[in-house]
């Protein structure tokens, strides 16, 4: 009897001690289970803001290409929206490389890297274009008011070389004046339309400002042959007083205009990236 029941209490004993320790293993087991889970929430969380930054950035690239294009073609609003947009990606950008002390946001992890460094070597040739355009936002309006000046000066322009048009049909001049005549409200609306077009950017930028420049040149040569004759245009010189008078009220105009475009010509370029 003694026996047994010395074999019942170690039993006993052994099995209370199984028992502890299963419940130190289960106890161990819920806690690296709970620790898992708050690793895991955690890394979603970060993972959530890593998405909301870039979908940021989405749309904040977008605004800037939108604000650097209307600042460039010297809408003055878009100066200061451009500036914001560039500053606050440039933001997002280093939260991403360096974290967010103020969200508790660690850097973004290292398996993105790489394509953390595309985006910021994409990002530097952007902003380089928005810096131009912020830099030279002075020179741009500058440019912007002599196109609309020139703008307003076409018009009347046209309704001169129309005037002398008119005179000539009906005073029967040569048909070779008539035409030259004629050509000259051709040149002046591809003047206008070509002005227009010089803030665009890029290559249209450039060959609004060729095409333009030749124009501009054109009109006034042609419209000094009708005044005075030129035999290397083949241009008569246009003697009836009436025409005459229109001519020469034209010619002062196209002075202006052709002050106004010398400065566009010459400093349009260099400030449109």
């Amino acid at each position: 009897m003694k026996a047994t029941s010395g074999q019942r209490a170690k039993a006993k004993g052994a099995s209370n001690t199984l028992i502890v320790l299963l419940s130190v293993f289960l106890l161990a087991t819920i806690l690296l289970a709970l620790l898992t889970f708050i690793h895991v929430s955690q890394r979603d969380a970060y993972d959530e803001q890593y998405l909301l930054r870039a979908s940021e950035q989405r749309i904040l690239s977008q605004r800037i290409a939108k604000y650097a294009l209307a600042a460039a073609q010297g809408d003055q609003d878009s100066f200061a929206l451009l500036q914001h947009s560039r500053d606050q990606f440039e933001g997002v950008l280093e939260e991403l490389k360096t974290g967010s002390q103020a969200d508790g946001l660690p850097p973004a992890p290292p398996e993105v890297g790489d394509e953390l460094s595309d985006l910021e070597s994409s990002w530097r040739k952007l902003r380089a274009n928005a810096d131009q355009v912020l830099a030279n936002q002075e020179t741009i309006l500058s440019v912007d008011n002599l196109i609309t000046v020139v703008a307003e000066l076409i018009p009347q322009l046209q309704e001169f070389s129309d005037e002398v048009v008119r005179i000539l049909v009906r005073k029967q001049a040569p048909q070779s004046q008539v035409y030259i005549a004629t050509n000259q409200l051709m040149l002046a609306q591809r003047i206008e339309a070509n002005v227009a077009k010089v803030l665009a950017g890029g290559d249209t930028t450039a060959t609004a400002i060729d095409q333009f420049s030749q124009d501009a040149e054109r009109f006034g040569r042609i419209l000094e042959g009708m005044l005075r004759g030129d035999a290397e245009l083949n241009v008569a010189q246009i003697v009836d007083s009436e025409a005459e008078g229109k001519l020469r009220e034209a010619a002062m105009l196209f002075g202006s205009v052709a002050d106004h475009a010398q400065e566009i010509i010459e400093t349009a370029p260099e400030v449109i990236p």
